[in-house]
């Protein structure tokens, strides 16, 4: 049990960075880089189709499929192949489930293109094709890149002295390395936030879900398995990034300026993404700080910040690092509810205390 406890933690932290150490780097902006690799991977998608995602998530089970037939399957993989043949029953026009399965089974990793305008099936691909780590994440690609600028803290940096489990999981498994986007330094893992947890929230969305509902879904994370339960830190950085994902997957089909739009019977990119659209100091855990699990971590953590302020000829603070910055939150999350939840209170606080209403039970438009 101790040993499945440690290597729960030690997965968990493997999400964590350290902006305080990185941002004393002069990091480049990997803006470019970073956009670039986005925009190919969505027209791939529309040329190549999903082939790769296909190949590489569903081979083995189109091989067992074939060879043993739906039979052979456990619950989980029925479960896997019921979606995989309904997906690949809609972009192929058919009807008959077993026909699909047929079909489906008989050529592992065929590709399957978008055929018409079902938002549904564009978002299932969009998803396998930028979201999914089926294909490499766009943090792991980021991060064995070297267009892409970015800080490998080689030690745990500020997360030390403060606990023998969490820090000898930190040291097994390294930090997430901190890039720079425009001005904003994040970790690699913010990038997964966006567009992982970002597309869980739409989801909540499509389901009905309120803008409370879809807010929680974060919170839960970080209190438990992402968050307080498994690393000792809940980051408002990723529930800023989250809360940044769910705009973008709002946007791939909806409002006035999407980055698809049906024309001619099929979808078309009429707008390329952008990061800065999106990234902004809230997603920087030395602005937008976190909470730790215990007063006593979070003294030792606040004092580590204060001394690597220090040697590096800065005003020893603890977070948030450049106070200033946090004046500006309600440009990066106008809506007073959404900041409440995403922007951690020492920032909320610098530029006055917010009255904030609670979160309204209506439906998220």
């Amino acid at each position: 049990m101790t040993h499945f406890i440690y290597l729960f933690i030690v997965l968990a932290t493997a999400w964590e960075t350290d902006n305080f150490t990185c941002r004393q780097q002069n990091l480049q902006d990997s803006s470019a880089a970073l956009n670039g690799e986005v925009n190919r991977r969505i027209q791939n998608l529309l040329t190549n189709g999903t082939s790769t995602y296909q190949k590489l998530s569903h081979v083995p089970l189109q091989q067992k499929v074939h060879d043993t037939g739906m039979e052979s399957l456990d619950a989980n993989e029925r479960e896997t192949v019921t979606q995989a043949v309904q997906t690949f029953m809609a972009t192929q026009g058919l009807s008959n489930f077993d026909e699909a399965v047929a079909l489906w089974s008989a050529n592992p990793g065929q590709p399957t293109r978008l055929r018409g305008c079902d938002r549904s099936e564009l978002l299932i691909a969009l998803k396998g094709a930028i979201g999914s780590p089926f294909i490499g994440t766009v943090g792991s690609w980021a991060e064995n890149n070297p267009a892409v600028s970015q800080c490998n803290n080689d030690g745990i940096g500020v997360y030390t002295g403060y606990s023998l489990l969490y820090g000898t999981a930190l040291t097994h498994t390294g930090l997430s390395p901190t890039v720079r986007i425009g001005n904003t330094y994040l970790g690699t893992d913010k990038l997964e936030h966006f567009l992982s947890e970002g597309y869980q929230y739409y989801e909540k969305q499509m389901e009905g879900g309120t803008l409370a509902e879809i807010l929680n879904i974060g919170t839960v994370e970080e209190n438990t398995f992402y968050g307080l339960a498994a690393s000792g830190i809940k980051s408002y950085g990723d529930l800023a990034s989250n809360y940044s994902g769910y705009l973008f997957w709002r946007n791939v089909t909806e409002g006035t300026n999407p980055y698809f739009r049906c024309t001619n019977g099929s979808w078309q990119q009429v707008r390329q993404f952008n990061w800065n659209d999106y990234v902004n100091p809230a997603w920087d855990e030395s602005i937008n700080c976190s909470e730790y699990l215990n007063t006593n971590m979070q003294g030792v953590i606040d004092q580590n910040v204060r001394d690597l302020q220090a040697r590096n000829n800065l005003p020893a603070r603890a977070c948030p690092v450049t106070p200033s910055l946090c004046a500006q939150a309600p440009e990066w999350v106008p809506d007073p509810v959404v900041r409440a939840s995403v922007i951690h209170p020492s920032c909320l606080n610098q530029s006055g205390a917010e009255t904030v209403p609670p979160a309204p039970a209506v439906r998220a438009q």
